[in-house]
């Protein structure tokens, strides 16, 4: 990032210096570096405003080389321009730098939520299938379109089924094979009332 500093700082001096419209190319470092660290965006907005500053006053005491016009005659620019631009450029690297770094450390903190919730619910997870694979009575659970979700080793030992896993995803009718139960109209019901 010091690189890109240092490049854009020689681009912005190439193009006008002080009267340069380019200096807001100083912004996607500032970006980058509070994205990057913590931190970063002040510490690369300081940094900015000390190199575009300090270009600025070595162009106003004539120390480098004044930008030319479209004629070649040099202009030196103004201790009030100079001042000007310095302030102006000092407030908009900071306030990019603040805004940046507030927005990157808000999304840091919900990325750390998010992985603390998703391992909750992994946790979650695994406790209850060890809850329900070593619960005695038989449990079969389906969704409301007749498909297998779970079946516990009670529950496949109930229905005399080999492997448990081989059933996850079967329609209901061929795992639990009831004659005298019409699973349509009670998933129709189940249906009706998850929908109320």
């Amino acid at each position: 990032l010091i690189g890109d500093l240092g490049i854009v700082t020689g681009f912005v001096y190439t193009t006008g210096g002080v009267f340069s419209h380019f200096s807001f190319l100083y912004l996607p470092v500032i970006v980058v570096a509070a994205a990057m660290m913590r931190g970063g965006g002040v510490i690369f907005a300081g940094l900015s405003a000390v190199v575009y500053g300090l270009q600025a006053v070595l162009m106003y005491y004539q120390l480098l080389p004044l930008p030319t016009t479209l004629e070649g005659v040099p202009v030196a620019p103004s201790a009030s321009r100079v001042l000007y631009q310095i302030l102006i450029h000092i407030v908009g690297f900071v306030l990019v730098a603040l805004l940046v770094s507030v927005l990157t450390e808000s999304l840091r903190r919900a990325h750390s939520r998010l992985e603390e919730d998703s391992k909750r619910a992994k946790q979650f997870v695994a406790l209850t299938q060890h809850v329900v694979r070593s619960v005695g009575a038989g449990i079969l659970a389906a969704d409301l379109e007749g498909q297998v979700l779970h079946v516990n080793p009670a529950g496949a030992a109930i229905l005399g089924i080999g492997d448990v896993d081989d059933q996850v995803g079967r329609p209901l009718e061929e795992v639990m094979p009831l004659a005298e139960h019409n699973w349509g109209l009670i998933a129709g019901r189940a249906r009706s009332r998850s929908l109320a």
